[in-house]
């Protein structure tokens, strides 16, 4: 049984979720929303001093990944000590920024803040999402075309260490989950009794929702909360969004929001500090994620054929896993990067689980930004911004290891390829790397 992954870029697509260029990175995980892209002649060596086509100071840190659609970059950031939350509009051409906006006001969270979300476009708007529920639609000008504080209507975003997930736009929708844990969300709005976890879907012309699904869990605890993104997928012809968290990976309808199945991977006794921090990865017949907090290895499921029927466990490994990091599918190969102290990549085969190699990285520890796949490269980047370049292959041979900036530290955001060049974003520079 096969089923098909929605895909804007025309080369891998089944289904066309927009008009975009190949080489755009429209969203935090790519065109292909697997960590992979199509961009090529991308750089392999650089300094501080050579093959920089620019840099651009940030007003505040943010772990979000830049956003690509043609000539414009997308960044959201925070600004004056993390109480601003802005969007923020870069030319592609020179590093200048054309326009930035405030859009809330921040909050604290524990090693995160409200930044964290990452936009995404349909190459006329960009949307930008907060940890705070803020959300808004901007054409390419900086014109704010609606905006909502999302908390007002459907109470509070209460995640332990901030509300990190990006939306999707798919089928026509924009899609924003909010898995939250319930007793946090009443100590930190008392008298709120909206602490359901759900899956939103917004009309991206309106900000208007469209449908509301509430998803039930049997989770405890911290296991609620999850800092993983909807992935869109299509399965027995039905367009479908996958979500992890709570215990559970579920899978629904885009039309309508309805359930159509779910795989419960919990322990018995519900684990209650299982918090999920990765996303899915669809790996050509199966949906691959890793146990929360890295612990146990990594399991795929086979979706069911139709609506209501029961995903199988495809397989399971003991292997070394991430916490952090969302697996990359790249050129038939899942590639696994658990970025704790002892850094390591491996290359899983996605139709049996066998782990095929493993490459200890070199660089301070820990890695949190995902890895990303294009010109037969893969690309990581430790939270020093110590980037190692290795070959999308079996061998995992290393093509080179080097550092964009001296001064960096807290680097989380995802590296954005586009042909000929990367971009780099530490926690107070964006860097475009390449000619």
């Amino acid at each position: 049984m096969k089923f098909r992954f929605c895909i804007a870029a025309a080369l891998v697509a089944s289904i066309s979720c927009g008009l975009v260029l190949a080489a755009d990175w429209t969203n935090w995980r790519g065109p292909a929303f697997n960590g992979s892209s199509d961009a090529t002649g991308l750089p392999v060596d650089w300094s501080t001093t050579k093959n920089i086509a620019w840099s651009t100071d940030l007003p505040g840190p943010s772990s979000a990944t830049p956003i690509i659609s043609g000539r414009h970059i997308f960044v959201s950031s925070t600004a004056k000590k993390l109480k601003e939350l802005r969007a923020i509009c870069i030319s592609a051409d020179d590093g200048k920024i054309l326009w930035s906006k405030t859009l809330g006001t921040g909050r604290r969270a524990p090693q995160n803040n409200m930044a964290t979300p990452s936009p995404v476009t349909d190459g006329k708007r960009v949307y930008f999402l907060y940890g705070t529920g803020d959300i808004a639609a901007l054409d390419f000008t900086g014109k704010i075309l609606w905006s909502r504080k999302l908390e007002e209507a459907y109470g509070r975003f209460a995640v332990k260490f901030g509300y990190s997930s990006s939306p999707l736009l798919y089928d026509g929708k924009l899609i924003v989950p909010l898995l939250r844990e319930p007793a946090r969300a009443r100590r930190e709005a008392p008298g709120d009794d909206r602490t359901e976890s759900l899956l939103i879907a917004l009309d991206p012309a309106s900000g208007k929702e469209m449908w509301k699904q509430v998803r039930p869990t049997p989770a405890k605890e911290e296991a609620f909360d999850t800092y993983g993104s909807p992935l869109p997928c299509e399965i027995g012809g039905t367009k479908s969004i996958l979500l992890a968290g709570g215990d559970l990976i579920t899978c629904n309808d885009a039309a309508s929001g309805k359930e159509l199945w779910r795989f419960d991977y919990g322990k018995k006794n519900r684990e209650t500090r299982w918090r999920l921090i990765p996303s899915v990865t669809v790996a050509g017949d199966v949906i691959v994620l890793p146990w929360p907090r890295g612990s146990s290895g990594l399991f795929a499921i086979t979706p069911p054929k139709t609506a209501g029927g029961k995903p199988k466990v495809a397989w399971t490994i003991r292997a070394s896993a991430p916490d952090v990091c969302t697996s990359l599918y790249y050129k038939g190969l899942l590639f696994v990067l658990d970025g704790k102290r002892k850094a390591k990549l491996s290359c899983v085969d996605p139709k049996s689980g066998k782990v095929l190699s493993t490459r200890k990285l070199t660089g301070k520890p820990v890695w949190r930004a995902s890895p990303v796949g294009a010109d037969g490269k893969i690309y990581c980047m430790s939270m020093a911004g110590e980037v190692s370049i290795l070959e999308a292959g079996q061998s995992l041979k290393v093509i080179s290891d080097g550092k964009i900036d001296m001064k960096s530290k807290g680097c989380m955001s995802t590296i954005a390829p586009s042909t000929g060049r990367l971009l780099i974003r530490t926690q107070d520079k964006l860097y475009c790397v390449g000619k």
